[in-house]
Parts: structure tokens; C-alpha cells; sequence
């Protein structure tokens, strides 16, 4: 028997425990980590499914910022909030999604798959080094690692930011003249 993958960037797999180790992620985590969830299960979910509505999550290689962000609450949550809620099923995610990427990244026939796949175990390894440790080095090592994986704005958040770079110019502005005594 052999499965395909939606997205024709990957050899057919064949093994069952291959394929267990893909399907238990689509699902998502049993926990409340909306970021981890776009990152991890929606990039996998498209590579398997393609583009399905009810599927689909996070159907380009890049993420948003409110991903990004979304990502680190998620790890701040788990690791400094909520440890003992959180810790066994946060963990046991992480190991269910490393080992699908691993067979991903086996079966991947480009080089463009397989750097994405890469830049996203890299995520789940300097995650897994924080959660280790939990220091500052890790967790910065964490925010670079997310932000390798292409940030882009949506058009909300462009609209967002180039507010507040207006609203930031202008208090600038009311400080400079204040300096001047003008204001």
C-alpha cells in the first residue's frame, strides 16, 4: 500500500508507522496553542490534504506576525504559567511533530521542501532546548528560529503597524516641540 501526499513534492509512503507518525499530528495539540497549531499541524495538514477548506490552517511557508507572537505566548504559557497544566501534553506534542517531520523531510523530493521543513525542525529543536533549560539564550534562540520561517504582515496588521508608526512620528513630533517650548 502506498500513500501520497496532496502536495506532489514527496515520494509515497509506504510504511504504516510512517504514516501513523504523520496522521497522529493532524489533530492538533489537546492543549490551547493556537500558534504551535498554524506552525506545526496547519503546515502538515496542507502537505497532506492540500488546499481543503476545513483543512487548511497555514497554507504558505511563511507566517504572520500574529502567529509569531501567538507562537511565543504559547511557549511562555506552557513553560512559565501554566507548567503543570500543560507540560506532559505540550511535550508530547512536540515529539509527535519532530517525528513527522522526519519522515517528511526523508520523503521530500525538493530542496525547497526540504529547507522549510529544516527551518521548521529547527523550531521544535530550539524549542525543545528551552523547555530543557528554560533560559534566556533558548528562548531567544526560539524567536530567531520562528522568524527564519518568513514573517509576513496580513493586511490588517500592515494597516495596524503603519498606524502606529503615524501615531509614534507624531509623539516625536509633540516631543520635539515640546523641547522647543512650542507646545
Amino acid at each position: 500500500m502506498e500513500f501520497y501526499l496532496f502536495e506532489t513534492g514527496f515520494r509515497p509512503i509506504t510504511k504504516k508507522d510512517l504514516l501513523y507518525d504523520i496522521m497522529t499530528t493532524m489533530r492538533g495539540p489537546d492543549i490551547p496553542f493556537s500558534g504551535l497549531k498554524t506552525v506545526f499541524t496547519g503546515r502538515l495538514r496542507y502537505w497532506v490534504f492540500g488546499n481543503i477548506d476545513f483543512a487548511v490552517i497555514r497554507e504558505y511557508e511563511y507566517i504572520t506576525w500574529r502567529t509569531y507572537f501567538s507562537v511565543i505566548t504559547d511557549i511562555i504559557n506552557v513553560t512559565l504559567v501554566n507548567h503543570d497544566d500543560n507540560w506532559e501534553a505540550f511535550t508530547h506534542y512536540l515529539e509527535h511533530i519532530n517525528n513527522a517531520l522526519e519522515i517528511l523531510y526523508d520523503h521530500a523530493e525538493s530542496e525547497k521542501l526540504k529547507e522549510e521543513i529544516s527551518k521548521l525542525l529547527d523550531v521544535v529543536e530550539a524549542i525543545k532546548d528551552y523547555i530543557e533549560n528554560l533560559d534566556k539564550r533558548g528562548f531567544q534562540l526560539i524567536i530567531d528560529k520562528l522568524y527564519k520561517l518568513g514573517v509576513n504582515f496580513t493586511g490588517f496588521e500592515k494597516y495596524f503597524f503603519e498606524v502606529r508608526k503615524y501615531v509614534e512620528t507624531l509623539r516625536e513630533f509633540i516631543d520635539y516641540m515640546k523641547k522647543l517650548d512650542r507646545w
